[in-house]
């Protein structure tokens, strides 16, 4: 090996060792999939950071209970929400990932990804 291919093949090595710890922090994109309790897609999103997810019951007067949202990818613990007198829960800062929401009643919801 001559020594100018030394020097490039030892630039190139160390460009690639530090340029982790050198690039600008960045959040990187991701889906936030909320799914119901039958496998069904309801609605995706590509989010930098947790978000707000508000499920609204319908056609159901003053349900009880509580909204179960388990992350079907099994890196973050399963997060429950009181329904409110409205029909809503809500679920602040749920990172992304696929998320199994199940409702306390069996009726039609919506839901809303902010």
């Amino acid at each position: 090996m001559t020594r100018g291919s030394l020097i490039i093949l030892f630039g190139a090595v160390s460009v690639a060792a530090i340029a982790p710890f050198v690039a600008p922090s960045v959040a990187q994109a991701a889906d936030l999939r909320i799914i119901d309790s039958s496998g069904l897609v309801r609605a995706v999103r590509v989010v930098s950071q947790p978000a707000t997810v508000k499920i609204t019951i319908e056609g159901v007067s003053s349900p009880h209970g509580e909204c179960v949202a388990a992350n079907v990818d099994g890196l973050a613990a399963e997060k429950r929400e009181p329904v409110s007198p409205q029909g809503v829960c809500i679920f602040k800062e749920l990172p992304t990932g696929s998320w199994q929401v199940t409702i306390p009643v069996k009726a039609r919801w919506r839901v809303q990804i902010n």
